[in-house]
């Protein structure tokens, strides 16, 4: 992390050393941002999957009542009560395996975006800290250089 005094560097070390301080945070958020994103893909695939499985469900009991329609529902009754029994069940079971993908991602999501800000936030900071190094160097530069021996200009 920067420290008081990283605030107002003095020389071009400390210009430079702040400079490849705030660019290493920057690598590490961005890989951070990366791991992120990658468990968010990995959540949405999941949840994708969970809204699959339980759609699956809705088309076999709609099958069954179909199915149903057209024979002696006297008959097939029983066996019909029983399907749409465990089709709910199991509708239920599935219903709560979404809601808790669907609780992972949201999670996942929040993480990934406050992982993609603080990469941008120190991409900027880096960018700044390039540019005030240069700056810097370019000062000194300047200041290094014998003065102009030619009359200054009124103008």
């Amino acid at each position: 992390p920067l420290r008081r005094e990283d605030a107002q560097p003095r020389t071009i070390e400390d210009v430079v050393s702040r400079a490849r301080r705030i660019a290493e945070l920057a690598n590490l958020a961005a890989i951070r941002r990366e791991v992120e994103l990658a468990a968010l893909s990995r959540a949405s695939e999941a949840r994708r999957e969970a809204e699959a499985r339980l759609a699956e469900i809705d088309a076999e009991r709609a099958g069954a009542r179909g199915a149903l329609a057209g024979d002696d529902a006297a008959t097939l009754g029983a066996a019909a009560d029983r399907f749409e029994r465990w089709a709910l069940a199991e509708r239920a079971r599935r219903n709560m395996e979404l809601a808790r993908v669907t609780a992972e991602w949201m999670d996942r999501r929040a993480v990934a975006a406050r992982a993609h800000g603080q990469n941008e936030v120190l991409d900027r900071l880096a960018e700044r800290a390039r540019a005030e190094a240069r700056a810097q160097a370019e000062r000194r530069r300047i200041a290094a250089q014998p003065p102009d021996l030619a009359p200054p200009r009124n103008g």
